[in-house]
């Protein structure tokens, strides 16, 4: 948690107050005329502790002290107005939007799971290596040949091809739901082997839509 708005306010202007009474104890300061005065301690004058130190500074150096003074105030500053070190705001509030809810997040990562580890839609619709057969990671339900030789000989109920699932081409979310939860295509038809006709609950089927909509 950052400082509030009140500390933030205060903390600059005990500093400029500090900087203020700083340059101004410099430019009163009486040169000293007496050579054994060099031995003597000198008074802090109105400030004490470390600023004390600076009055030894030559003038030159005091500029320079006033914007690395100023610089510590503006850093102060940052967390209470939203700004980043390099001064561009910082959209906390887009960027809550934007994030996933939890509600969304577990839903898809059930998806995840249905996708890959139940209904196994990932062996179909991804594409593998030719080398030894494994799925192409980053090319998951993204299309491919179905890996299985169909028993069907002369007839069209067998798909050579899986379909790409990222983001559910084709469909409404309304209607890929629904896919899954009959068996049955928008158009009124079944989908050919080897693809299962799912009857899933509206739950996992919207958990599976949430996951392919999320690449």
């Amino acid at each position: 948690m950052g400082p509030s708005l009140v500390e933030s306010a205060e903390h600059v202007l005990r500093s400029l107050e500090s900087i203020r009474i700083l340059i101004r104890c410099r430019l009163t300061q009486k040169p000293q005329t007496a050579p054994s005065a060099q031995n003597q301690p000198r008074s802090p004058g109105p400030i004490s502790g470390d600023l004390s130190i600076m009055f030894s500074l030559k003038p030159r150096l005091i500029p320079i002290l006033c914007i690395v003074g100023l610089c510590a105030v503006a850093a102060a500053t940052v967390p209470v107005f939203g700004l980043s070190p390099l001064g561009s705001a910082v959209a906390q509030e887009a960027d809550a939007g934007d994030a996933a809810s939890p509600v969304a997040t577990a839903s898809a990562e059930r998806g995840r799971y249905l996708a890959n580890d139940v209904a196994m839609c990932v062996q179909c619709h991804s594409p593998r290596n030719s080398r030894r057969g494994d799925l192409v990671g980053d090319r998951l339900f993204t299309g491919a040949a179905i890996p299985l030789k169909s028993p069907y000989k002369g007839t069209p109920r067998w798909a050579f091809t899986a379909p790409n699932l990222r983001n559910a081409p084709g469909y409404t979310e309304a209607e890929f739901v629904d896919f899954l939860m009959s068996g049955m295509r928008p158009n009124g038809t079944e989908a050919r082997s080897p693809m299962p006709a799912f009857r899933m609950n509206r739950s996992d089927a919207q958990a599976v839509y949430d996951y392919l909509m999320s690449f």
